[in-house]
């Protein structure tokens, strides 16, 4: 390379409290002195706080409400009959979304419109991967993906150049959906494995040529938060079960993946003009309790329960081989996943008899009120919704665990305090932070 680009290294689910312990006891030399000469500050991400909003702020430089992508997937208004019952077609339905639904364009467009060398990889949200100039190889394209292709790539050609002369491109690396009783150990192994193939791939491609800006994302500090905070935290109430399993065999592994991402940061900051570490949010435990916002819905007389109703993709996917479950969300018409998807959300609702109603994803807690767009629930006036949705926010930061009587809602807001300057219409009425 005659010249240093700007690099850009995304740590997806980087912790900055473990970051922080780990720098201070020398477990991260690299991040540590990269903190002590220029500087390390932790900020709120988006919200909500997750992957595909967060990363398409990043690139786009605007918040949710102006690139329109706070979800897996946007829901869509439609119709329904005089008893209130949706068409086949799946009104009231959700459709998943890729980089086509974003409606600002990504810091590698505006480079790529001046003139400027872009090489880009591992993304979220970047699904296909628009042309640029230079290299763009997109992240994952849905919640159940795994693997990649030549269509990741642009141009396809570096697919297989990668594959001969570096390491075949992967997204996770593993499949998270089936996680029998020694899944962990195996998932270990190749998490640390992928780690080093992705920095093997972003060495090659950051000598490849001179760039103008250089950027990866790295998601295996988040995969492995998911799955092995329990390991390492004995305040999690998970840890007991998680040692009884495994012992003390895995209690140091999320320090070894954060240990083996210094070592990448080191390898690609070496290179570097300007460097920018980032990440799109942080992690923490998970706990035993799940929070239904529909039964505080319900329980405030906002919403009525039905029984039955078909498994979201996600859950369908748990019954089937991975990689046939990736094969069908990609390649089978997409009104069927979006048909199945949408309807499973609401397959509890009555929705005549809500006034409200809630998809309860864990992605992007929120809340849907029944206005002109949703037609099968209670018509209601502007004041009417006003006074509804005051009603929600009440009932909602007044819930508690029926066990300890803390508040299992931290914030309740309205689109439009968050997302002041948005037209897009498929965005919830309220966004939940548990």
């Amino acid at each position: 390379m005659s010249g240093r680009p700007v690099v850009v290294i995304g740590l997806d689910g980087f912790d900055p409290v473990l970051a922080r312990q780990w720098m201070m006891s020398g477990d991260l030399p690299h991040l540590r002195s990269l903190a002590d000469s220029g500087a390390f500050i932790p900020l709120k991400s988006t919200l909500p706080p997750f992957t595909v909003p967060a990363w398409s702020s990043f690139l786009t430089g605007v918040d949710p409400g102006r690139h329109g992508m706070t979800d897996f997937t946007i829901r869509h208004p439609g119709t329904c009959d005089t008893n209130g019952n949706l068409s086949i077609l799946g009104d009231y339905g959700v459709t998943f979304i890729n980089s086509t639904f974003r409606k600002s364009p990504t810091v590698f467009r505006r480079l790529s419109d001046r003139g400027g060398r872009v090489c880009a990889m591992g993304f979220p949200t970047t699904y296909p991967p628009e042309p640029v100039n230079g290299i763009l190889i997109a992240g994952f394209d849905s919640p159940l993906a795994v693997t990649a292709d030549r269509s990741f790539c642009y141009p396809p050609g570096i697919w297989d150049e990668l594959k001969s002369r570096v390491h075949p491109y992967t997204l996770a690396g593993i499949q998270e959906l089936h996680t029998g009783r020694r899944w962990h150990l195996s998932a270990a192994r190749r998490i640390l494995d992928t780690i080093a193939q992705r920095t093997a791939i972003a060495s090659y491609l950051m000598q490849k040529e001179s760039w103008d800006l250089f950027a990866v994302v790295f998601g295996e500090s988040d995969t492995a938060s998911h799955h092995f905070w329990a390991a390492q935290d004995p305040g999690s109430p998970r840890h007991k079960a998680f040692t009884r399993t495994y012992g003390s065999a895995l209690s140091g592994y999320l320090r070894s993946v954060y240990t083996a991402l210094d070592v990448a940061v080191g390898e690609l900051a070496s290179r570097a003009g300007r460097l920018m570490i980032v990440s799109d949010h942080g992690s923490g435990g998970t706990g035993i309790h799940r929070v239904s916002l529909n039964r505080i819905l319900a329980e405030a007389g906002l919403f009525r329960y039905l029984p039955g109703g078909a498994l979201p993709v996600r859950q369908l996917a748990r019954v089937l081989p991975f990689r046939f479950g990736q094969w069908l969300f990609r390649h089978a018409p997409g009104h069927w996943i979006n048909h199945i998807e949408g309807r499973s959300r609401l397959r509890h609702a009555h929705l005549p008899a809500c006034e409200a109603f809630s998809d309860e994803s864990n992605t992007c807690p929120s809340v849907w009120i029944h206005d002109q767009r949703f037609p099968a629930g209670r018509s209601l006036t502007a004041r009417d919704r006003e006074s509804v949705r005051q009603h929600i926010i009440d009932a909602l930061r007044s819930a508690t665990h029926p066990e300890t009587g803390d508040p299992v809602i931290d914030a309740v807001h309205r689109r439009e305090d968050i997302y002041p300057d948005s037209s897009i219409p498929g965005i919830p009425d309220l966004i939940v932070e548990p």
